[in-house]
């Protein structure tokens, strides 16, 4: 029964009808991975409860890999299915372009704001002293502090950017979505489309910048790129050391 059902969901969801919708890839991605789930996970479990057949004791590979499959298979399962949900609701909704323009950078803030906290709670975790053990030398805890503080300043800076090229793009989006249906003149009409080019353009800044802002915040990366453009000295000694003693080599043998 199950194995027909996935058959079904994929042959229905795969079809020319459902296949130019998002919803639908979520939901063939879950039917793809009920259906691995149900010939693996089950099929093993009927060998070893129902004919007795141990093959997951003699053979540590399929055991390893039945114990992978089945955690991997409900959460795949249960999260695309929950991404199907969440379309079909943000679908549903009148307002879905206020979400679509307003929700990418209230998200980026959001996890930036949260990776900060994690951030700083693991290097408080570490810059502790512990009772049954040495305590942390103040060099390593200026690295830890250091290393939180351009961490810090990358994802912030990231997050302005956002704010910056995020904004007018939601405010052009709203906006065409709520005047659609207005008349306007040529002359608004027009300054609304150069509006719409400029938002547009400004929107590209932030896939651009991630690059600079990491050269800017980062010494360890921009200590990484000038190395990558420098030649290594010490490949050029070790060159100059081994013609020396090949040039010395073949003087002796012409002495001999």
């Amino acid at each position: 029964a199950g194995n027909l059902g996935s058959i079904g969901n994929m042959i229905v969801f795969s079809s020319r009808t459902f296949r130019n919708r998002a919803y639908s890839v979520y939901l063939l991605s879950e039917a793809m991975s009920d259906f691995i789930y149900f010939d693996f996970v089950l099929i093993t479990r009927i060998l070893q409860k129902g004919f007795q057949i141990p093959i997951t004791i003699r053979y540590d590979v399929l055991c390893k890999l039945r114990q992978f499959v089945s955690v991997w298979g409900n959460q795949v399962s249960f999260t695309l299915f929950s991404f199907a949900t969440i379309d079909r609701l943000l679908s549903a909704q009148r307002s879905n372009i206020v979400v679509t323009g307003i929700c990418p950078p209230i998200a980026m803030i959001l996890l930036a704001y949260l990776l900060i906290r994690s951030v700083r709670g693991v290097i408080q975790r570490r810059i502790v002293p512990d009772n049954n053990g040495p305590s942390v030398t103040l060099a390593h805890r200026s690295v830890l502090q250091n290393m939180d503080s351009r961490l810090t300043l990358m994802l912030i800076l990231q997050s302005i950017i956002a704010i910056i090229t995020y904004i007018p793009y939601a405010s052009e989006l709203i906006y065409s979505n709520v005047t659609q249906y207005w008349s306007k003149s040529d002359l608004r009409n027009a300054q609304e489309k150069v509006f719409v080019e400029l938002t547009h353009l400004l929107s590209y800044i932030f896939f651009a910048t991630s690059f600079y802002v990491s050269l800017i915040s980062n010494d360890g990366f921009r200590r990484q790129f000038k190395n990558f453009f420098q030649k290594p000295k010490s490949d050029d000694r070790t060159i100059h050391i081994n013609t020396i003693f090949h040039t010395n080599t073949i003087i002796n043998i012409q002495q001999k």
